[in-house]
């Protein structure tokens, strides 16, 4: 898979079931094809097994807020509506 991933973000949220999971939100590069099971095995292959994102969101952009910064409330609100 290379180095596809153009930015991308860690973000922690409640999960239903079980406490708190780590959501992946990844923006490809223009003209890659990422899926989340992509992701998962490049992660897999690199990392120890508790390092590994629960959920992979392959996602157009990250949203900021207007000081450039990452908005944290609206990707745990995009993780929400995701899964």
């Amino acid at each position: 898979m290379g180095n596809t991933a153009g930015r991308a973000r860690l973000l922690s949220v409640l999960g239903a079931l079980v406490g708190v999971l780590g959501v992946a939100f990844v923006v490809p590069h223009a003209g890659d094809a990422l899926t989340a099971v992509d992701l998962a095995d490049w992660c897999r292959e690199r990392l120890a097994g508790f390092k590994v994102p629960k959920r992979f969101e392959v996602v157009a952009e990250i949203p900021l807020l207007p000081i450039g910064k990452v908005d944290k409330p609206a990707l745990r609100a995009l993780a929400r509506s995701a899964g």
